[in-house]
């Protein structure tokens, strides 16, 4: 369990592992041994029920998973969790990994292994999970994204039972780009917060905490009848359903590299698939979450008529004509905001 992707000599060296490996350098919680599972459930209640499912799905991911597992493996709690890893029939060695971790941890990891893959056949893993989470709260982390804290799961129980009226419970993720070879922080803040309604800041979803019945409920009736996927209608959804707390520190590291299932889509296919994403959310949520989207429809479909517009002429006059209804819609809006702004400031000399 030495992590696949680590760099030894006389490998060829990858721009890649060259950044993971620079990463996993300033994350103690990767640089220790591994707990033995008698170890990690020392301080579980005998017999107690499961508290947290973690939730991870992976594909491809045999350079990378290691320090998912280690992030999930080094969690320190006085409550019993179990981790639920989904695998898409690999075909890299990802499944061989998850066993030496599965033997290891016979009590803590549970494998779902696909020997087909399901999601050249539009089935998403996150249809799937409901049908296997145990816990009161369900944590999210995929298969090339990892936890860098110790405490991030002990953490945002505790916050959760210390506010009943929040539905989740959010942190700061560290964004890795690989093809631009930035990090940057995203979702810190100085102080806990809470939140009515969507955070501020963005926050990713291997920061969460959600608790588990309104996140399966969100999954099986809106998501898995309409396609939804992703983490913004999730967190359009989440806000619908109760207020939303935040750590200010980072728990997690995001890995963009452009072979995810969003990182992987260009730039026109991102804003399709959030046009659509949009759409259907307005087609079956519930009014206030319908209200809250409508803006960014209309923002999104003004976008890809721009973007339509690409190649000039009669093609690109023809691509963008099913949005030219919201690029009126829009510019009516920021004319009205505009000329409420400008009432503001009269008002206010």
């Amino acid at each position: 369990m030495s992590g696949l992707g680590e760099v030894t000599e006389g490998q060829d060296v990858l721009p890649e592992i060259e950044h993971r490996n620079r990463i996993r350098a300033t994350v103690s919680l990767l640089r220790g041994p591994l707990p033995t599972e008698a170890e990690l459930t020392a301080n579980w209640p005998a017999d107690s029920p499961v508290v947290v499912s973690v939730i991870c799905a992976t594909y491809n991911h045999a350079p990378l998973v290691d320090d998912a597992l280690r992030g999930f493996m080094c969690q320190q709690t006085d409550f019993r969790f179990e981790v639920i890893v989904r695998d898409d029939a690999s075909t890299d060695g990802t499944q061989q990994i998850l066993h030496e971790y599965a033997e290891r941890y016979p009590k803590v990891i549970r494998l779902v292994l696909h020997e087909r893959n399901t999601f050249s056949a539009g089935q998403r893993p996150v249809y799937e999970f409901p049908d296997y989470i145990r816990g009161e709260f369900v944590a999210i982390c995929q298969g090339d994204d990892f936890w860098t804290r110790a405490d991030k799961l002990q953490r945002q129980v505790d916050q959760l039972r210390r506010r009943p009226d929040c539905i989740a419970s959010m942190a700061a993720t560290l964004v890795c780009d690989v093809a631009l070879q930035q990090d940057e922080v995203t979702g810190v803040s100085d102080s806990e917060m809470v939140y009515p309604g969507l955070p501020t800041r963005y926050h990713h979803p291997s920061s969460y905490l959600i608790r588990a019945g309104p996140y399966i409920e969100i999954i099986r009736r809106y998501f898995i009848p309409t396609g939804l996927y992703g983490d913004t209608p999730l967190r359009r959804f989440l806000a619908h359903y109760g207020r939303i707390c935040t750590l200010p520190e980072v728990v997690s590291v995001y890995w963009v590299n452009q072979k995810g299932i969003w990182s992987g889509l260009s730039e026109r296919e991102q804003a399709e698939q959030e046009f659509i994403n949009s759409m259907r959310i307005i087609r079956v949520a519930p009014l206030g979450v319908k209200r809250a989207e409508l803006s960014t429809v209309i923002a999104n479909g003004s976008r890809l008529a721009q973007q339509a517009r690409q190649p000039a002429g009669v093609r690109g006059r023809l691509a963008h004509l099913p949005y030219l209804p919201f690029v009126a819609i829009h510019a009516l809006m920021q004319r009205l905001v505009s000329a409420r702004s400008a009432r503001r400031a009269g008002r206010s000399m």
